[in-house]
């Protein structure tokens, strides 16, 4: 009896409730909601703002003077500081907040009155860059399920390797004739043009997955497996032709040995990705297996890459870092607490590493620079991603899509960001610190410019075709769950979940199942 006048209030104060919250809002009550961050965020915001202010005080307090006002630090600091601000302004506009990054190092650099970027070395920009390049082959590599590859792998290599060779083949070739960089170089260049961003696409296609469009067909799943094989095959390509463009060696020499090194970074992730099955036990409690396993994949990553660098294998570096990754992964997803707690650590790690990362690759731009290389740039990233759009189409006859859900996969090969912004600069961070000839380095700078170009044409227009295109041309298969939740929140549920709250309509569902279980 008292479980049913309990069930009745709940009952009526859920409908009383919801009421409540169906009432139509004022229009300005929406204006506010869309500009002012909710109470939630504003926290979050607050929260964020001690930590630096902390954090600065801790700096001075260690190092005094060399966190002041120019000094090294401070420049670096402030240019991820505005990096931050500038990713949030382009963010609110529904664009990939690493334009908004890369736009405010270009103007760090290129304003005159800002005298502070001169007090980075390249040194320290070239480190950073190679730390954030690991933790973006890293997720690579973590995003790779070899389940899905090994369902779809006629058509995901289909779709891979025909599109990928013919946009790469067409970029090298106007390169090498409208900006005069060697073959090698060029075809370095269409190689790295030929990646797409995971960083931009995933997240939407799994937006789209979870809102319940394309899940008959398999059309996401499919992207996000070819998408993982695409940029291998770009990365074990441009790896190549890098340890060929930059040896001083017998071309023969060269050539065995550029097929070697990419050898030599499977090798590493192959071996040091089955150790990690095993070290450190799963018997360890999750919140402590997570943290040895990013551990052990951020220091194993950043370790190849730069030991490459210094024993002057730079092939071996980048494959290194994601095949470690995707080995490792194969036995951490069959944990699926470990492995979302796994990606959960490395995508907070990333939100601190990316500023710095897109704000120094845009400072690397300069007016005189972008001017000499950006007209025949852009013709060649646009003759690519054109020829690209038309093979896709035809590679994916027979795999029973229509026409919609074919241009649908063509518009998600668009966007290029991540891959082309870290892996673009290491022609020229290599050039530089081994001191090489001056040549090297101006096809390493141009190399990086049409790789920053690539990333201001395709990424936010990619973007903005997948969000708005995506409910146009793909059917909603299935209609999305209330009780969808992510990995924080389905935490803080299982914890409040083991005492039952008498308030809300939460309760009441509870109360009613355990009633009829009783029953």
């Amino acid at each position: 009896m008292e479980i049913s006048t309990l069930q009745s209030n709940e009952y009526f104060r859920g409908e009383l409730y919801s009421e409540i919250e169906e009432k139509p809002k004022r229009w300005y009550h929406r204006v506010l909601e869309f500009i002012l961050p909710s109470r939630r965020n504003m926290n979050l915001y607050i929260t964020r703002f001690f930590v630096v202010f902390f954090f600065c005080l801790f700096l001075f307090g260690l190092l005094g003077k060399h966190v002041l006002p120019g000094s090294e630090i401070f420049g670096l600091l402030l240019l991820a500081f505005f990096a931050v601000i500038g990713g949030k302004i382009v963010g609110f506009m529904k664009l990939p907040p690493l334009i908004g990054m890369m736009f405010v190092g270009f103007l760090y650099r290129n304003l005159k009155f800002n005298p502070y970027f001169d007090h980075i070395s390249w040194k320290t920009i070239s480190s950073v860059r190679e730390i954030a390049l690991a933790y973006i082959l890293m997720r690579a590599g973590l995003g790779i399920n070899a389940e899905k590859l090994m369902k779809l792998k006629l058509l995901v290599l289909r779709l891979v390797l025909i599109p990928c060779i013919i946009e790469a083949a067409a970029i090298a070739v106007i390169t090498h004739y409208s900006l005069g960089l060697p073959w090698i170089f060029a075809i370095m260049l269409g190689w790295l043009m030929s990646a797409i961003s995971p960083e931009v696409v995933m997240p939407l296609i799994t937006d789209l997955e979870n809102n319940g469009y394309g899940v008959n067909k398999g059309i996401n799943t499919l992207i996000i497996a070819a998408l993982s094989l695409d940029d291998i095959l770009a990365i074990a390509a441009f790896t190549i032709c890098f340890s060929i463009a930059f040896s001083t060696a017998d071309l023969t020499l060269t050539i065995v040995k550029g097929s070697l090194e990419p050898l030599v970074g499977l090798a590493y992730g192959a071996v040091f990705g089955v150790i990690f099955w095993h070290f450190p036990s799963i018997k360890m409690k999750n919140a402590k297996l997570v943290y040895y396993n990013v551990l052990l994949l951020s220091f194993g990553c950043m370790a190849i890459l730069f030991l490459s660098d210094m024993y002057r294998l730079p092939g071996a570096g980048p494959l290194g870092c994601i095949t470690l990754a995707f080995v490792a992964g194969i036995n951490f997803r069959k944990n699926e607490r470990q492995f979302r707690g796994i990606q959960t650590v490395t995508k907070n790690l990333w939100i601190l590493i990316q500023p710095f990362l897109f704000a120094l690759i845009g400072a690397e731009v300069t007016l005189e620079t972008l001017e000499n290389s950006a007209a025949f740039g852009a013709l060649s990233i646009m003759c690519g991603l054109t020829l690209r759009c038309i093979v896709t189409i035809f590679v994916c006859a027979g795999a029973g899509f229509d026409f919609k859900e074919k241009l649908f996969v063509v518009v998600s090969w668009i966007a290029k960001a991540t891959l082309q912004a870290a892996i673009g600069s290491q022609a020229l961070d290599f050039a530089r610190q081994h001191e090489l000839d001056k040549d090297l380095i101006q096809h390493g700078t141009t190399v990086l410019n049409v790789s920053v170009l690539s990333i201001v044409m395709t990424a936010p227009l990619g973007a903005i075709l997948i969000s708005l295109l995506g409910p146009v041309l793909l059917p909603q298969d299935v209609i999305p769950s209330d009780s969808d939740e992510n990995f924080e929140e389905e935490d803080t549920n299982a914890v409040q979940s083991e005492e039952p709250v008498l308030e809300g309509r939460t309760s009441s569902a509870a109360l009613v199942q355990k009633d009829k279980q009783n029953t």
